[in-house]
């Protein structure tokens, strides 16, 4: 067992093959749980593929939320893992046992398949690029090193930390040094099946429209890394298709709705001002209902307030 002291992405890659397979059994958990939940129709009156990625991005932001408050707590790090990797070991074999005869979309083609080995080969490789080995990994494991949430005044990088983050450090604590590597994979396969809905709605040409969208380099770029772009940018354009089909509203994924707009607006400040359109626009449909107030509450103070108090806490700023 290493020392906590001297965690690093080496101490992951020493374990090559134990990282390799926690990261396969993450990547699985994700999507079979997402269209797990999205089949039972319990937050969405129909089953989709946008229903389905906007449970997929409510479990990210679940995941990452739980872990900035556990780690603000303070964890026993053996306890916490052994705890995780147990947890994701059980739900791979009942999902598994779930979905055997269904792991893959039947909506896919053969092309989807070839854009998709590709960035799943990207998404596997170990991490190189220098924003991700600097903070966005970096942060993590130093909240991994201490077993408990670290206020760094001398690493500037470290305060522009977002809830992101925190997802990444779920990743660490489950054995794998990929999860946000992971999660950009699993936003480009939900991009993909949303695309496909559209396309065969709208009737457009199917193959040029994969070309326009994933021939696109800085696709490349953003599933290599473990930034925090690619995801919220996916879910900005999840949530405007929502509103779009408005018809689908109710208080049970309007909730859904509110905490992926929280998720993105605490990842990354650039995302404000989106962010903020999309809730303005969301109110003509719910602002009637008492029901949609009182969701906004209780997020405002499951979510919003504590981030606040806790960063003008430690860092003098919200």
């Amino acid at each position: 067992m290493i020392e906590n002291n001297f965690i690093s992405i080496q101490s992951f890659y020493n374990n090559s093959l134990a990282s390799f397979l926690f990261s396969i059994i993450l990547l699985i958990n994700l999507i079979l749980l997402s269209r797990y939940i999205s089949d039972k129709r319990f937050f969405f009156k129909t089953t989709s593929a946008l229903s389905e990625g906007l449970i997929f991005v409510f479990i990210i932001s679940i995941i990452s939320f739980f872990t900035y408050y556990i780690s603000l707590i303070g964890f026993n790090l053996n306890l916490l893992r052994f705890s995780l990797i147990t947890i994701n070991l059980i739900l791979f074999l009942i999902l598994i046992k779930k979905f055997k005869k269904n792991i893959f979309d039947k909506n896919l083609e053969i092309t989807d398949y070839i854009f998709l080995f590709f960035f799943l080969l990207l998404a596997f490789s170990p991490t190189s690029d220098a924003d991700s080995l600097d903070y966005h990994l970096g942060y993590p494991l130093e909240i991994l090193r201490n077993e408990i949430f670290t206020a760094r005044y001398d690493w500037y990088h470290s305060r522009i930390s977002g809830i992101g983050e925190f997802y990444n450090l779920f990743g660490l604590m489950a054995g794998s040094p990929i999860f946000g590597q992971i999660v950009n994979f699993v936003s480009i396969y939900y991009l993909l099946l949303i695309l496909n809905e559209v396309i065969k709605e709208k009737k457009i040409n199917n193959l040029k429209s994969r070309y326009i969208i994933f021939s696109t380099p800085i696709l490349i770029w953003f599933v290599y890394s473990q930034k925090i772009q690619l995801l919220p940018s996916i879910v900005i354009a999840m949530s405007l298709l929502y509103l779009l089909n408005n018809k689908q509203i109710n208080f049970k994924n309007y909730s859904i709705f509110i905490t992926n707009l929280i998720f993105v607006f605490f990842s990354k400040i650039s995302f404000i001002f989106p962010v903020s359109i999309l809730f303005i626009y969301s109110l003509r449909y719910v602002y009637k209902y008492k029901e949609f107030y009182l969701s906004l509450i209780l997020l405002s103070m499951v979510f919003i307030v504590p981030r606040f108090y806790f960063n003008y806490y430690y860092f003098g700023d919200i």
